[in-house]
């Protein structure tokens, strides 16, 4: 029994310590801001960039002239510096999201400062709001801060977590000691060491086997190497550590060796990885569950619309319609824009610009509705489908706190003299339960 349980406490240990490498190879390479310039820098990528000045003309000159737009000369607009300020600025503020010091992404485009023409951008632009600017729904938009708000949540905790895990590690390891011999711990320290070595190494291996990818540019190429080797070399330094202070433990202690039970071995193996892949199971269940990106929350309001239009709900979203108009109900999240001032002619700014250009009817405005701050704004959008315009009727609606609701009304543009009464009723009755 005792051989059984040193067994599986010593797979415990080398799964502990390959996760605890692995998330300290994460912290300690690819969330460092200097570790990541650095091997940019060093990819070539600028250079690269400027000496394809002729390819980005033509492709600019192509774009340009397709949409009647003034000639954008990128000769002597894109300069060294100005790509690696770009880079680098960026990459420091979604490292300092990631870690948790900022609590969103904001892009830096200093186009404005460039002097491009046709560019409506601002300099810091939410990354939320600029992906929202391509015209996404409402829910893919919820979907995607509750994608980021997740990402956040893992790697701001990386450091912490990979500590204790090689704490945890090490307590096994005095466990394993306990329960056996000097020797048997000093072969498990020689044998855990020399399969992290071995598994870097093939990871090592990957980043040559990039280099050979003739999609890629040679910049990607470099770069792509560079971090693989860098990443699966952090964790083949430690292996070579760990097998060699088990190596010598073992050459010290061998003559005074224990016998040991194969089949018990075995069977401690076998028990334990049933056991992590089990729990792994359990916990990633859990862990999906808590953070789907596109949950369908539980309807904690009600909405009054005749008995005989249809409904149905796509990834959070509620929506009722009849052969005319469409009503939807979808969750909103909060967003530290919604506080400034000019968060509503933000949102002009942005839809006006998106791919599906809409053309706004009235002047947006912002009120307060059933104690709830409310942004309202219509526009007019073509149907791809169709052809017809659809006027949309938005409202942002907040609580004093936390997240609120964003509830659309739309129906055919012609129609809309018709409809408006209607559309105005069924969004008046919204309520909470």
């Amino acid at each position: 029994m005792k051989d059984i349980i040193r067994s599986a406490i010593g797979t415990l240990f080398l799964l502990s310590l390959l996760l605890g490498l692995l998330l300290g190879a994460i912290n300690s390479k690819l969330l460092q801001e200097r570790y990541l310039t650095g091997a940019i820098d060093k990819s070539g990528l600028y250079k690269q960039v400027l000496s394809n000045l002729d390819d980005l003309q033509r492709q600019s000159d192509t774009i340009t002239k397709a949409k009647g737009l003034a000639r954008i000369t990128v000769v002597g607009l894109l300069t060294e510096n100005r790509l690696q300020d770009v880079v680098s600025t960026n990459i420091s503020r979604i490292l300092g999201f990631a870690v948790g010091r900022t609590n969103e992404i904001i892009i830096y485009l200093p186009f404005e400062d460039w002097k491009i023409p046709n560019v409506k951008l601002a300099r810091d632009t939410n990354l939320v709001e600029l992906i929202a600017a391509g015209g996404i729904k409402p829910e893919q938009k919820q979907a995607l801060v509750k994608g980021l708000e997740t990402t956040q949540l893992v790697t701001k905790n990386i450091n912490q977590a990979s500590l204790w895990i090689l704490i945890g590690a090490l307590v096994l390891l005095v466990g394993h000691f306990l329960l056996g011999s000097l020797y048997a711990t000093a072969v498990l320290l020689l044998v855990s060491g020399l399969i992290i070595a071995v598994l870097s190494l093939f990871g090592v291996s990957l980043g040559w086997l990039i280099s050979l990818v003739p999609q890629l540019p040679m910049w990607g190429k470099v770069l792509a190497s560079q971090l693989i080797k860098d990443f699966f070399g952090y964790g083949a330094v430690f292996g070579l550590v760990i097998a060699g202070v088990g190596g010598l433990v073992w050459w010290v202690t061998r003559a005074k060796a224990p016998a040991q039970s194969l089949v018990k071995n075995i069977v401690g193996v076998i028990l334990v990885l049933g056991l992590v892949l089990g729990l792994l199971g359990g916990v990633g269940y859990k862990f999906i569950a808590k953070f789907n990106i596109q949950p369908s929350p539980k309807q904690n309001w009600t909405l009054t619309v005749p008995k005989d239009w249809t409904s149905r709900e796509e990834k959070g979203t509620k929506l009722f319609t009849n052969t005319k108009i469409s009503i939807s109900v979808a969750p909103l999240i909060r967003d530290p824009q919604m506080a400034k001032s000019d968060y509503l002619q933000q949102v002009v700014k942005n839809l006006s610009g998106s791919t599906y250009q809409r053309v706004f009817v009235g002047k947006p405005y912002q009120d307060q509705w059933q104690k709830w701050t409310r942004f309202v704004y219509i526009y007019d959008i073509s149907d791809p489908k169709s052809k017809d315009k659809v006027r949309s009727l938005h409202w942002e609606i907040l609580p004093a706190t936390g997240n609120g609701y964003n509830l659309v009304g739309a129906t055919r543009a012609t129609d809309w003299p018709t409809n408006e009464k209607q559309i105005l009723a069924i969004l008046e009755s919204f309520k909470l339960k």
